[in-house]
């Protein structure tokens, strides 16, 4: 598979990367090894991977899959957990999965037994959902965000959310070890944390226009293609990448992953980029 056929990426926990091709198929890094099965019902459309490791892909048919085992050169065997045509997201704690409807904005939590989910609430305004990949099983942290700007936790059980953010110029949401990110249509990028229920102000740079965050920290991407790390509260952000990089997006774990324009994958490794080949 050529560089320039891969659309996205995304990290896990730990050091494995996976990524969907252009033709919808999924790969791991280990020689970008093609991981779909070989009765693949559609082109992967979505891509996410838990705190234990655990890949899951959902399908343009709605279809989503876990992966059981990644042995031999090529495909890979997946366990089918569910086939709703009207799944449009998943999201990953440490141990389990979340998935998202069109339409009626229901978010439903997978139970771990065949393809049966548990309704946990949602409304036709919730267009996005992200998870905590740093919570486990004691408080499970997802949060949604509606059409409207608005942010709302998951109480980790029943269907009750808590209303946390209402601002109409909310763009998306990241969440990481018990904080949650939004960014503005304005590029600024402000943090709440659940400790003081107040949301702090990192950044207000109009040229932001992705952030991602995990292990390795909070990075943010700017439209000419600079990536920027932030370096805690009161040292502001460092520039890890120059603006002739061509980086169109970032994915973090416990490194950090980014893809140039032409599909090429690099990571950052001791201060240096290393292309993944």
């Amino acid at each position: 598979m050529q560089s320039g056929n891969i659309t996205t990426i995304s990290a896990s926990s730990g050091s494995a990367l996976y990524r969907i091709a252009q033709d919808g198929t999924v790969q791991q890094h280990i020689g970008w090894r093609d991981l779909s099965s070989p009765a693949n019902e559609g082109p992967c459309i979505g891509l996410t991977v838990s705190g234990e490791g655990d890949v899951y892909k959902l399908q343009s048919n709605g279809y989503i899959s876990h992966l059981r085992t990644a042995a031999g050169e090529r495909g890979a065997d997946w366990d089918l957990i569910d086939t709703n045509p009207d799944s449009m997201t998943i999201a990953a704690t440490f141990a389990h999965i979340y998935q998202l409807h069109r339409q009626t904005g229901h978010v439903y939590k997978y139970s771990g037994q065949g393809t049966t989910w548990d309704f946990i609430g949602g409304t036709p305004e919730t267009v996005a959902i992200v998870a905590d990949i740093a919570s486990g099983d004691k408080e499970e942290k997802v949060y949604k965000l509606h059409q409207g700007g608005s942010i709302w936790k998951w109480k980790g059980e029943g269907t009750d959310w808590d209303q946390i953010d209402n601002n109409p110029e909310t763009k998306l949401i990241a969440a990481f070890d018990d904080k949650v990110y939004q960014m503005h249509n304005s590029g600024a990028i402000w943090v709440y944390k659940d400790d003081t229920s107040q949301w702090v102000n990192l950044d207000s740079s109009p040229d932001a226009i992705q952030i991602s965050v995990g292990k390795a920290g909070l990075y943010q991407l700017h439209k000419e293609h600079t990536i920027w790390k932030y370096l805690g509260e009161g040292e502001g952000w460092k520039e890890i990448i120059s603006s002739d990089s061509t980086v169109v997006e970032i994915s973090v774990g416990d490194f950090v992953y980014a893809r140039k324009e032409a599909g090429e994958v690099i990571k950052y490794l001791d201060e240096n980029w290393v292309p993944l080949i």
